[in-house]
């Protein structure tokens, strides 16, 4: 029996020309309502039901915006945007998150996220923020 052995995608060394977006939400039905509203609207998009499956996929791809929710176990949001820092700190994340927190978006902000949305979310609030991240990025980047 032989076994294929794949190699690991390598990160350009420029932006693909379809903006990447990796979603990250432990809730499916989230995953699918967003991603269909991004790829509408020509976003090449990846998702995540974990912060751990989001950080072993923006080690080896090239991401324009991270896209997570803020309640999520066993890595929340904010470790993940801790962590997605580390990796690359010019990677725009966007916090979503549905539960009330009145420290929630400082917090977000001091740890360098790009935006905090309050759920439910308007989809087209989602697609102007993603798209402004993309622009930040795509600018820094380039």
């Amino acid at each position: 029996m032989r076994f294929r052995v794949s190699e690991p995608e390598v990160k350009p060394l420029f932006a693909p020309a379809r903006p990447r977006v990796l979603l990250v939400d432990d809730e499916p039905l989230v995953l699918k309502v967003f991603g269909r509203s991004l790829v509408r609207n020509k976003y090449l998009v990846r998702e995540a039901l974990t912060g751990g499956h989001a950080l072993e996929l923006l080690s080896g791809q090239w991401f324009d915006v991270v896209v997570a929710d803020v309640r999520m176990h066993p890595m929340d949001g904010f470790e993940l945007l801790a962590r997605t820092r580390e990796l690359d700190v010019s990677i725009p994340v966007i916090l979503v998150s549905g539960f009330p927190d009145v420290g929630a978006p400082a917090r977000a902000r001091e740890l360098g996220a790009f935006a905090y949305i309050a759920k439910p979310v308007l989809l087209e609030v989602l697609r102007a923020t993603v798209r402004s991240a993309v622009e930040r990025r795509r600018w820094r980047s380039g």
